[in-house]
């Protein structure tokens, strides 16, 4: 259940690599299809987003010999079930959209596909692949192939942290934006290297009459503009 004392963070990303966050299941062109929208546009499900923030914070504190600390630190944002006794997650992220050519977020339903940018967004990168048999050659029984979405493509998606500091979201915009942080598939392959363009963020006590009054007017939809004194930037935010 939501609670009326949280940070929000609206957060746009970049891919540097090209990736896929697979569908689990091909399609009548490739085999392997990437999770797309009602568009058939890519977009990013907001549980991946969760799962590889929720590594990420483990493997930052493991690195710094703090096992214990990321252990309750994740299980603290996001949940746990230990039998009978659990915890919900207090982090809560929505799905990306992907930017058209005016590097804005494209609705999940309704969008016009006649550009060219979104035009090669449905249609993606194609990597062929094969099967290598026992004498480390090419299998002719085990051709398949990929969809990528290309190098340079941008989403946009929201993350809120309820009962959250202002260090837990600093935390975790930190690491979505580290130099290890991977999307998707095939990432030891180089694949799923992304990148925070830009980070708006406030906090909001719903308790308070100014706080319901500045997030009543916070868009939904993460295509609107938002209006001014609403969301301030991310101090980490890589000016564009």
């Amino acid at each position: 259940m939501r609670g009326l004392n949280f940070q929000l963070a609206r957060i746009t990303i970049e891919a540097l690599t090209p990736f896929a966050v697979g569908a689990g299941r091909g399609d009548d062109l490739v085999d392997s299809a990437w999770v797309t929208d009602a568009n058939g546009l890519p977009a990013i499900p907001g549980t991946s987003l969760a799962g590889v923030l929720r590594a990420a914070v483990v493997r930052d504190q493991a690195m710094n010999n703090d096992t214990g600390r990321s252990i309750a630190r994740d299980k603290s944002l996001f949940g746990y079930q230990d039998g009978n006794v659990g915890k919900a997650s207090r982090v809560e992220l929505s799905w990306a959209q992907v930017h058209d050519e005016s590097d804005t977020p494209v609705p999940f339903r309704g969008a016009r596909l006649d550009s060219e940018i979104l035009g090669f967004l449905a249609s993606g990168l194609r990597r062929d692949h094969v099967r290598i048999n026992s004498s480390g050659v090419a299998d002719s029984r085990g051709k398949f192939d990929e969809a990528l979405i290309p190098r340079g493509a941008r989403f946009t998606f929201e993350l809120r942290i309820d009962q959250g500091s202002r260090e837990e979201l600093e935390l975790l915009l930190m690491l979505l934006d580290g130099a290890a942080m991977r999307i998707g598939g095939r990432t030891r392959r180089g694949f799923g290297c992304i990148k925070v363009i830009c980070a708006n963020v406030a906090h909001f006590d719903l308790s308070k009459v100014d706080d319901r009054r500045r997030y009543q007017m916070l868009p939904t939809d993460l295509h609107k503009r938002v209006p001014d004194g609403i969301l301030s930037p991310w101090a980490g935010s890589v000016p564009q």
